[in-house]
């Protein structure tokens, strides 16, 4: 089977970020390479090894048989959602992300840091005392025109 020597998405990241995959260098005789079956799910074994990519162990196991193409195409979904919804974050970074939101107070009552100055519990009775007597700014305006206000 033949392959690329460098990836597209690798060739892209490190050598060109414009390449297409009709480039002449990409395509050039040097950059490609015959690999066995086997050949090749031991490069994409060393690959994961290397990158950390979730796509080439992906690749290695679809390519040995573990896996069927509907199962990879899952997969790959799975872990592409997976990394727009976190972010491709470590687990170390995760663990500490966590450990900082341990003891946190989350309710009703707990004031956001963008609200720091408001307050958001019930009215003080000397608050109370303050409003009383004053006309409320929609007082005789109907749902609609307060609305537009």
């Amino acid at each position: 089977m033949r392959h690329h020597v460098i990836p597209y998405h690798e060739w892209k990241k490190r050598i060109n970020p414009q390449a297409t995959r009709n480039d002449r260098e990409y395509n050039a005789p040097d950059n490609w390479v015959n690999l066995t079956t086997e050949q090749l799910a031991h490069v994409l074994g060393f690959l994961y090894e290397i990158n950390v990519s979730e796509y080439d162990k992906i690749a290695q196991r679809m390519i040995t048989g573990q896996i069927g193409k509907e199962e990879a195409k899952r997969l790959v979904t799975v872990y592409t959602n997976s990394i727009h919804k976190r972010g491709p974050h470590s687990a170390e970074w995760s663990r500490a992300q966590s450990e900082g939101q341990q003891g946190r107070v989350r309710g009703p009552y707990s004031v956001p840091t963008w609200n720091k100055g408001l307050k958001t519990g019930p009215l003080s009775e000397s608050h109370k005392a303050k409003l009383k007597g004053r006309t409320p700014w929609n007082k005789g305006l109907t749902s609609h025109e307060q609305i537009a206000c």
